[in-house]
């Protein structure tokens, strides 16, 4: 039996979490997040944290971790999520999901880890990895964006190297929910763009309640999860633009078979697989209307 480490992120407390699966890491900042990452061949998957903070900066007063095991325990009642009556739609009013340009929660420059609050959404940006010994990837602890955009101050950033089971990536969810991503309605857009720099291959994924475990707030139960719908692009030293199309994503084609439903959108992420140094920087993450 596979081990699962998952690092909750709890205030300024951090919680390591050992379910049964395979290894996984997420880190999100204080305000929370959650991923459910993991390799193409099926082995992987976090869960990322959240928090309930009073008082003080430095102040912690609440927070809980669970952990989560696989989609229907053995010999039990089947698995269920905090998703019943929690999905949200959108109504194509802003296509924008960031720009990582908003400022941070104390007024200073550099923005914070969340998506802006609009159109129904809610998300914060969170990094997840296989977990394997000696391996590193940047940021460590609480995400921030990066000062360095697309035409613009800042980005999401991640970096890192020697994960040798599945790899490493970066997400955010569109529809949080407690510690798990619940479905977003996003039947109204035809894809997303976002801007991009790096070194090497990345796939660009977009997860959906059909090919996430039920414990992480989606459908998926049995052995088949995680083969969420992506496509490849390759990065350069220079910033460059992509619109991926529903169209364009496709699954691996290991796991249970779905149909991509843009009704169910979980969460958004690009991934890196194993055995590679990887950077990558993001920015202007949009969905598409036309």
């Amino acid at each position: 039996m596979r081990v699962m480490a998952s690092l909750w992120s709890l205030g300024r407390v951090s919680f390591l979490l050992i379910t049964t699966a395979s290894v996984a890491v997420a880190t999100a900042c204080s305000s929370g997040g959650s991923s459910s990452g993991g390799g193409d061949d099926g082995t992987g998957g976090g869960t990322g944290g959240s928090s309930t903070s009073t008082g003080g900066a430095e102040a912690n007063t609440g927070g809980a971790a669970t952990g989560m095991g696989g989609a229907t325990g053995s010999g039990g009642a089947p698995q269920t999520n905090d998703c019943t009556d929690q999905e949200t739609a959108s109504t194509g009013a802003d296509p924008l999901i960031d720009d990582l340009e908003t400022l941070a929660e104390d007024g200073s420059p550099g923005g914070d880890n969340a998506i802006p609050e609009v159109d129904g959404r809610l998300g914060y940006w969170y990094t997840y990895n296989d977990a394997t010994p000696g391996a590193t990837q940047e940021p460590v602890g609480d995400f921030v964006p990066t000062a360095d955009g697309y035409n613009s101050s800042y980005s999401a950033m991640t970096s890192g190297a020697d994960f040798a089971e599945w790899g490493a990536g970066v997400g955010v969810n569109f529809n949080t929910v407690g510690d798990i991503g619940c479905p977003y309605d996003a039947s109204v857009y035809m894809g997303i763009s976002l801007c991009v720099k790096g070194t090497g291959s990345a796939s660009v994924r977009i997860t959906t309640a059909a090919t996430t475990p039920v414990a992480e707030g989606g459908q998926c139960t049995g052995d088949g999860c995680y083969d969420h719908f992506a496509t490849s692009i390759a990065l350069t030293a220079d910033w460059a633009c992509h619109e991926i199309r529903w169209a364009d994503l496709s699954q691996g084609g290991w796991g249970t078979t779905a149909t991509f439903d843009p009704a169910t959108l979980i969460a958004f992420q690009v991934q890196f697989s194993q055995n590679t140094t990887f950077e990558i920087y993001i920015d202007d993450l949009t969905f598409l209307t036309t």
